[in-house]
């Protein structure tokens, strides 16, 4: 009989020190918006592993026209309102300060830094200033963000029948994770070996809608110690991170 749920220690033996790539994974320049400020262009959005770029352009329609970012702003998925992604950099400038752009008809850009928009979303909002939402918010932004990130065909039942079919070896299995807090959602997880690798495959438990059966949470890989895996872990908005350690 197989057990449906072991529970399972992580242990992060390096979460201070790991070393994460940040490859550009897309790009989106001019996007259509279906609702957008005055005097402000989006012109580029680009997608890295760990986080999403927004790069604008001002052109005041005044003399000493005021900008402020808020620290509050945030990129949404309008298909599920709780998917939200935070600012975490207004670049070379402060959150909530007030700065006077200068004379009409000047132009000039800046950045914003969001979270990483995962795989798969067609179309965003961009929240910039929650408290006033009639400015500096763009709504229905399309974006090119294709769904690449690592999945497989397996699910509870079929994993079970494979299993029931074949055996299994010493760690695989379905587990969940010992403890759940605001940060550490109750994870319901499949380790499944595959070749030389094992991956650990997504059942349910995830914050982020974005998470679908069969998609890749982890990959496992051997280390010269038994039963300790270096695992490159995919976050809960899919930015993956590396380095980490799993001991059974």
């Amino acid at each position: 009989m197989i057990k449906q749920i072991i529970t399972f220690l992580f242990l992060l033996l390096s979460i201070l020190c790991y070393g994460q790539s940040n490859q550009l994974v897309s790009t989106t320049t001019n996007p259509y918006v279906a609702t957008y400020t005055e005097s402000i262009e989006i012109d580029a959005i680009y997608i890295y592993e760990q986080y999403t770029e927004v790069e604008l352009t001002i052109t005041t329609w005044r003399n000493n026209q005021r900008l402020r970012i808020s620290s509050d702003s945030y990129i949404v998925d309008p298909s599920n309102l709780k998917n939200k992604y935070p600012i975490l950099q207004f670049k070379n400038n402060e959150f909530d300060k007030v700065y006077t752009l200068g004379k009409k008809l000047e132009t000039g850009s800046f950045r914003l830094v969001f979270g990483r928009i995962p795989p798969g979303i067609k179309k965003i909002h961009i929240i910039i200033n929650p408290e006033e939402p009639d400015q500096y918010n763009w709504l229905g932004v399309v974006i090119n963000n294709p769904n690449n990130h690592p999945k497989t065909s397996w699910n509870e039942a079929t994993l079970k029948k494979e299993w029931d079919n074949n055996g299994l070896d010493q760690i695989e299995g379905i587990y969940e994770n010992i403890t759940q807090s605001k940060s550490i959602p109750k994870y319901k997880l499949a380790l499944k070996k595959e070749g030389e690798v094992y991956n650990l495959v997504y059942l349910t438990g995830a914050d982020f809608s974005t998470w679908k059966v069969g998609d890749i949470k982890a990959i496992l890989t051997k280390t010269a110690t038994d039963l300790l895996f270096k695992v490159k872990w995919y976050m809960g908005n899919k930015s993956p991170n590396e380095d980490l350690y799993i001991r059974f």
